[in-house]
């Protein structure tokens, strides 16, 4: 609790839009992240998918911690449990292929996704794998990713991919009831 009470002395005379441009800066200025920078889709990709983070995923990724991104061998990505300081998601060529693509929302809603493995602290907490994948599905939606996740779901026809969509059809309906948008 006293983290918390730190952490909102230390944000509570910053302006939201300061608090994103720090982030943005400190992440773009990161030599690890020099790639993404590189190629301009990705770079579009990127900048998209940040500007569609909520404040509190930014200070969440911001404060004390170094959200790392990397190229790596495999299929689409993955989130690493934070160590040492770091948050890192992998990111496979099926994965960059799609940032880089003339619509890369399916890409930006992969990471989304990722990112809210990050932040609901999955690993931390020892979340339940299909539960994890539903809390990080709902992240990505109020991201404004759900027509995309939609999509990747329904092209991927299994049990966990449809119990996933379910979960995630009950938030959409949920959070227009509600009149969130």
């Amino acid at each position: 609790m006293l983290d918390l009470f730190t952490r909102f002395l230390k944000t509570s005379n910053e302006s939201t839009q300061d608090i994103k441009s720090d982030f943005f800066r400190t992440f773009f200025e990161d030599s690890l992240h020099h790639w993404i920078l590189e190629d301009k889709y990705v770079s579009r990709a990127f900048k998209e998918l940040l500007g569609a983070l909520p404040i509190s995923a930014i200070e969440f990724l911001h404060r004390g911690k170094k959200l790392s991104i990397v190229k790596a061998n495999g299929i689409m990505s993955c989130a690493l449990a934070p160590y040492h300081g770091h948050f890192t998601i992998i990111i496979f060529p099926d994965l960059l292929k799609l940032l880089r693509s003339a619509n890369s929302r399916i890409g930006e809603a992969i990471l989304a996704h990722e990112i809210g493995h990050l932040y609901s602290e999955h690993a931390k907490r020892g979340t339940d794998p299909l539960w994890a994948q539903v809390e990080a599905d709902r992240f990505a939606y109020d991201c404004g990713y759900g027509a995309e996740l939609e999509e990747i779901l329904l092209d991927n026809p299994c049990l966990e991919s449809s119990t996933r969509l379910t979960y995630l059809t009950g938030h959409h309906y949920a959070t227009k009831r509600s009149g969130v948008t």
